[in-house]
């Protein structure tokens, strides 16, 4: 999608020259999958189980060919280092789609 123009470019192969600037950023997204997104924070990482449940979540689904789309999160319970990686301290969730 070109941020400036909401337009969706589908390729199966073809070069593109996208326009781009420090305001946006051109985001490329495999079809078939589920990307999860949420409000930008400056001041809160939106890491934590406490916040992600305070700000929420946007799931955007981008279906393949089939209509099938796949997606996860990983959210970290303090969100401030890898201990509770390593000590199995978060929650891991995916998501399926299909239409």
């Amino acid at each position: 999608m070109n941020n400036t123009e909401n337009e969706i470019l589908n390729s199966k192969g073809e070069s593109y020259n996208l326009k781009s600037s420090d305001d946006y950023l051109n985001i490329h997204i495999r079809s078939g999958k589920i990307v999860p997104v949420q409000p930008y924070d400056k001041h809160n990482s939106m890491t934590t189980t406490d916040l992600f449940s305070k700000a929420g979540i946007t799931l955007l689904v981008y279906p393949d060919s089939n209509g099938l789309a796949e997606g996860s999160i990983y959210i970290d319970e303090d969100g401030s280092s890898f201990s509770d990686l390593i000590n199995k301290n978060y929650h891991y969730y995916t998501f399926n789609y299909s239409a």
